[in-house]
């Protein structure tokens, strides 16, 4: 049918349309992309890569020298059945450098130090296959009054320590040092509680050593083989030796500037210890002026949910030439916000927060000497890399 008079009939749906057959609204904008949705649902967690239940210990209570330098014994001997052998070690108390592969730290009077003469310092070389070549040194560094405070920890990614005496630690060609500084830090005098968390993973890639007073963590060690490394990178490893403060009672109050550090012509690794300076790169929190991928520091005020994010990426920039750029990822170890209390738990205990840190967990009830909460599975972009 045609001719001026007919009016073709109106859809048969739809609110928009008008008496000219014009629909008056506007098409709903496009999502950002097909698979995103306007908020990120609480999807199931992550699965580590490379699950270990870490191991809780508790100091003794004698003294604060004898519960610092207890605990630290009591962690070489997790590490040990962890995999982790002795290469070499010297006890002050014992007054002779023990044989090869024996183990003479076996007591907290064994850990003893001094600065500027004396007996000299207490000093052991440990090694794990997971770690390929790579040995690592822990001494102690100051006696007197605080021989339990301080230490120091050198890392050779190639390994070859050799030599060592009562009067100083083996060496090894191409070793990377920390600054000495307390592992669980001066304060008070007293009997404190201490406690410590240690990770070892299962095929030896990475140790991690969360230090705790008070519901606080105050030192963080952590030795990681890095994951999906740029090929051309020969020494993929990551090291870190961090105390919050001096005082025993000084929490962690970041996470992160890692300084890559070169070795050799070859590689280096990304390390951290307290007082070294260097370029910022990737692995840094929210307060330290770069960061990572994100401006928002708490909770999703529409949803209730906090961020998880992963993976950790590693980023050296202003290194010389032929050392910058992307290097690679740590596993097992994510993102979220400065929001939580350290030692806050996340699905059920299965993961532990410290600082901006998500760690897997599994453990229970966190010993820290403080509260925790769990937050289960309220979270939103976690990642399973």
């Amino acid at each position: 049918m045609s001719g001026p008079c007919w009016t073709p009939p109106l859809p048969s749906s739809g609110a928009c349309w008008d008496d000219n057959g014009t629909c008056n609204e506007e098409p709903p904008p496009p999502a950002p992309c097909p698979e995103c949705s306007l908020y990120p649902p609480n999807t199931p967690l992550p699965t580590p890569t490379r699950f270990t239940v870490p191991v809780q210990l508790t100091s003794q209570l004698i003294s604060l020298s004898a519960n610092a330098r207890g605990l630290l014994v009591q962690v070489k001997n997790a590490w040990k059945a962890k995999g982790w052998t002795v290469v070499q070690s010297y006890s002050v108390r014992l007054g002779v450098l023990s044989p090869p592969g024996v183990d003479a730290w076996t007591t907290y009077l064994d850990l003893l130090g001094t600065s500027g003469g004396g007996p000299g310092n207490s000093w052991i070389v440990l090694a794990n296959p997971g770690l390929g070549s790579a040995e690592v040194c822990i001494e102690i560094t100051v006696g007197g009054t605080l021989a339990w405070s301080e230490c120091g920890i050198t890392l050779a990614p190639a390994g070859g320590f050799t030599g060592g005496t009562s009067g100083g630690r083996a060496t090894a060609p191409n070793e990377i040092t920390t600054n000495s500084q307390q592992w669980m830090g001066t304060g008070p005098i007293g009997n404190p509680q201490f406690y410590a968390h240690v990770w070892v993973s299962p095929d030896g890639q990475y140790t991690r050593v969360a230090w705790w007073y008070g519901g606080k963590c105050i030192s963080w060690w952590q030795i990681d083989i890095v994951q999906h490394a740029s090929p051309s990178w020969t020494m993929p490893t990551v090291f870190v030796f961090w105390k919050g403060g001096n005082d025993y009672t000084d929490p962690l109050t970041r996470m992160g500037i890692y300084n890559f550090t070169t070795v050799d012509s070859s590689g280096g690794i990304f390390k951290r210890s307290r007082l070294t300076s260097g370029t910022l790169i990737a692995w840094q929190g929210v307060d330290e002026g770069q960061q990572p991928g994100f401006l928002h520091t708490g909770v999703n005020e529409w949803t209730g949910q906090y961020p998880w994010w992963s993976p950790i990426g590693l980023d050296a920039s202003g290194r010389a030439s032929g050392s910058n750029g992307f290097a690679g990822y740590l596993t097992d170890q994510w993102w979220t916000v400065a929001a939580f209390n350290d030692g806050d738990t996340a699905g059920s205990q299965q993961y532990i927060i410290i600082q901006q840190m998500i760690l897997q967990w599994g453990a229970g009830a966190p010993l820290t000497g403080g509260a925790s909460v769990d937050y289960g599975t309220n979270f939103y972009g976690r990642s399973t890399a």
